[in-house]
Protein backbone atom coordinates (compact mmCIF):
# COMPACT_ATOMS: atom_id res chain seq x y z
CA UNK A 1 0.00 0.00 0.00
CA UNK A 2 3.05 2.30 0.95
CA UNK A 3 4.24 2.59 -2.61
CA UNK A 4 0.89 2.98 -3.88
CA UNK A 5 0.47 5.78 -1.76
CA UNK A 6 3.53 7.28 -2.35
CA UNK A 7 3.28 7.35 -6.34
CA UNK A 8 0.13 9.11 -6.54
CA UNK A 9 1.15 11.18 -3.92
CA UNK A 10 4.20 11.88 -5.81
CA UNK A 11 3.42 11.30 -9.59
CA UNK A 12 6.42 9.40 -9.84
CA UNK A 13 7.61 5.65 -9.31
CA UNK A 14 8.52 4.45 -5.79
CA UNK A 15 11.83 3.38 -6.59
CA UNK A 16 12.55 7.25 -8.31
CA UNK A 17 11.39 8.84 -5.56
CA UNK A 18 13.16 6.99 -2.76
CA UNK A 19 16.41 7.77 -5.09
CA UNK A 20 15.62 11.61 -5.72
CA UNK A 21 14.42 11.85 -2.06
CA UNK A 22 17.12 9.67 0.10
CA UNK A 23 19.84 8.21 -2.02
CA UNK A 24 21.07 11.21 -4.13
CA UNK A 25 20.81 13.75 -1.06
CA UNK A 26 23.12 11.27 0.64
CA UNK A 27 25.72 10.76 -2.67
CA UNK A 28 24.01 6.83 -2.12
CA UNK A 29 23.95 4.62 -5.08
CA UNK A 30 20.95 3.39 -6.43
CA UNK A 31 19.84 -0.17 -6.82
CA UNK A 32 17.12 -2.06 -7.59
CA UNK A 33 13.29 -2.53 -5.79
CA UNK A 34 11.96 -6.16 -6.05
CA UNK A 35 8.29 -5.88 -8.11
CA UNK A 36 4.84 -7.58 -7.75
CA UNK A 37 5.55 -8.37 -11.41
CA UNK A 38 7.13 -6.69 -14.17
CA UNK A 39 5.26 -2.91 -14.16
CA UNK A 40 3.49 -4.05 -10.78
CA UNK A 41 3.66 -2.29 -7.46
CA UNK A 42 6.69 -1.98 -5.48
CA UNK A 43 7.29 -4.18 -2.52
CA UNK A 44 8.01 -1.36 0.15
CA UNK A 45 8.02 -3.54 3.26
CA UNK A 46 11.10 -5.69 2.27
CA UNK A 47 13.60 -6.79 -1.11
CA UNK A 48 14.86 -3.05 -1.35
CA UNK A 49 18.80 -4.17 -3.21
CA UNK A 50 21.44 -1.67 -2.63
CA UNK A 51 24.98 -1.73 -2.73
CA UNK A 52 26.94 -1.93 0.68
CA UNK A 53 28.03 1.50 1.22
CA UNK A 54 24.88 3.06 0.40
CA UNK A 55 23.21 1.09 3.03
CA UNK A 56 26.34 2.34 5.25
CA UNK A 57 25.25 5.96 4.30
CA UNK A 58 21.30 5.17 5.13
CA UNK A 59 22.34 4.14 8.01
CA UNK A 60 24.91 7.26 9.02
CA UNK A 61 21.84 9.68 7.97
CA UNK A 62 19.58 7.69 10.57
CA UNK A 63 22.36 7.54 13.42
CA UNK A 64 22.36 11.46 12.68
CA UNK A 65 18.67 11.49 12.78
CA UNK A 66 18.01 12.31 9.35
CA UNK A 67 20.41 15.39 9.31
CA UNK A 68 22.82 15.14 6.05
CA UNK A 69 24.96 18.74 5.80
CA UNK A 70 23.25 20.31 8.83
CA UNK A 71 19.71 19.70 6.55
CA UNK A 72 16.84 17.47 7.87
CA UNK A 73 15.73 14.88 5.19
CA UNK A 74 12.65 14.45 6.49
CA UNK A 75 9.67 16.23 7.98
CA UNK A 76 9.81 17.44 11.83
CA UNK A 77 9.23 14.76 14.24
CA UNK A 78 9.63 11.84 11.54
CA UNK A 79 12.21 10.28 13.20
CA UNK A 80 10.09 9.41 16.58
CA UNK A 81 7.33 8.33 14.71
CA UNK A 82 9.61 6.13 12.51
CA UNK A 83 11.16 4.59 15.70
CA UNK A 84 7.60 4.51 17.94
CA UNK A 85 6.92 0.64 18.41
CA UNK A 86 3.66 -0.48 16.32
CA UNK A 87 0.81 -1.50 18.36
CA UNK A 88 1.12 -4.60 15.83
CA UNK A 89 4.43 -5.68 16.80
CA UNK A 90 6.29 -3.50 19.78
CA UNK A 91 9.50 -4.53 18.19
CA UNK A 92 9.18 -2.83 15.06
CA UNK A 93 8.87 0.62 13.99
CA UNK A 94 7.68 2.20 10.78
CA UNK A 95 9.61 -0.72 7.98
CA UNK A 96 12.65 -0.82 10.96
CA UNK A 97 12.95 -3.23 13.73
CA UNK A 98 13.88 -1.73 16.84
CA UNK A 99 16.20 -3.11 19.45
CA UNK A 100 14.05 -2.94 22.63
CA UNK A 101 11.95 -5.00 23.59
CA UNK A 102 14.15 -7.60 24.49
CA UNK A 103 12.84 -11.27 22.66
CA UNK A 104 15.16 -14.07 22.44
CA UNK A 105 13.51 -14.42 18.76
CA UNK A 106 11.90 -12.31 16.77
CA UNK A 107 9.42 -12.31 14.36
CA UNK A 108 7.11 -10.23 12.26
CA UNK A 109 4.67 -12.51 12.42
CA UNK A 110 4.72 -13.45 16.48
CA UNK A 111 4.23 -11.34 18.81
CA UNK A 112 3.61 -11.92 22.94
CA UNK A 113 3.97 -15.57 22.54
CA UNK A 114 6.83 -16.98 20.75
CA UNK A 115 6.86 -20.55 18.89
CA UNK A 116 10.71 -20.86 19.05
CA UNK A 117 10.44 -19.53 15.48
CA UNK A 118 12.44 -16.50 14.49
CA UNK A 119 15.96 -15.11 14.84
CA UNK A 120 18.17 -15.86 17.96
CA UNK A 121 18.98 -12.74 20.49
CA UNK A 122 21.13 -14.82 22.73
CA UNK A 123 21.08 -11.62 24.65
CA UNK A 124 19.56 -8.21 24.85
CA UNK A 125 21.11 -5.38 22.59
CA UNK A 126 23.59 -3.39 25.10
CA UNK A 127 22.79 -0.17 23.96
CA UNK A 128 18.26 0.26 24.55
CA UNK A 129 18.60 3.00 21.38
CA UNK A 130 20.05 0.03 19.02
CA UNK A 131 17.47 -0.08 15.66
CA UNK A 132 18.10 -2.31 12.71
CA UNK A 133 17.47 -3.37 9.20
CA UNK A 134 17.49 -7.70 9.08
CA UNK A 135 17.45 -8.67 5.65
CA UNK A 136 16.95 -11.77 3.61
CA UNK A 137 20.18 -13.93 4.77
CA UNK A 138 21.01 -11.87 7.65
CA UNK A 139 22.14 -9.11 5.50
CA UNK A 140 21.62 -6.49 8.96
CA UNK A 141 22.76 -2.66 9.34
CA UNK A 142 23.03 -1.95 12.51
CA UNK A 143 22.30 1.86 14.25
CA UNK A 144 23.17 2.72 17.47
CA UNK A 145 22.96 7.21 17.39
CA UNK A 146 24.44 6.27 21.59
CA UNK A 147 27.46 5.24 20.15
CA UNK A 148 27.50 6.80 16.83
CA UNK A 149 28.13 3.21 15.58
CA UNK A 150 26.77 2.14 11.93
CA UNK A 151 27.73 -2.23 11.13
CA UNK A 152 26.96 -3.17 7.54
CA UNK A 153 26.95 -7.13 7.55
CA UNK A 154 26.85 -8.92 4.60
CA UNK A 155 27.61 -12.39 3.55
CA UNK A 156 26.30 -15.54 2.81
CA UNK A 157 24.38 -17.54 5.81
CA UNK A 158 22.61 -20.46 5.34
CA UNK A 159 20.25 -22.71 7.52
CA UNK A 160 22.06 -25.91 6.22
CA UNK A 161 25.36 -24.96 8.72
CA UNK A 162 23.12 -26.07 11.48
CA UNK A 163 24.35 -23.23 13.66
CA UNK A 164 21.58 -20.74 14.36
CA UNK A 165 22.23 -16.88 13.81
CA UNK A 166 22.86 -14.78 16.70
CA UNK A 167 21.42 -11.13 15.88
CA UNK A 168 22.78 -9.45 18.68
CA UNK A 169 26.57 -10.77 18.83
CA UNK A 170 28.16 -8.33 16.19
CA UNK A 171 26.57 -5.31 18.13
CA UNK A 172 27.09 -6.56 21.60
CA UNK A 173 30.66 -7.33 20.75
CA UNK A 174 31.59 -4.20 19.39
CA UNK A 175 29.88 -2.11 21.83
CA UNK A 176 32.08 -3.69 24.31
CA UNK A 177 34.70 -3.34 22.50
CA UNK A 178 33.94 0.68 22.57
CA UNK A 179 32.62 1.19 26.11
CA UNK A 180 35.88 -0.83 27.57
Amino acid sequence: MLGLVLERATGMPYGQYLSQSVLQPIGAQGGQVMMNRPDGLAHTGCCLLLPSESWLRIGILLVNGGVIDGQSLFPDGWMQDYLAPSPANPAMGLHIWLGEPYLQRRSWSEVGTPTGFGILHSEPYLAPDLFLFDGNGHQVVYIVPSEELVVVRTGSWTFATGNDWDNAFIPNTLIRGIRR
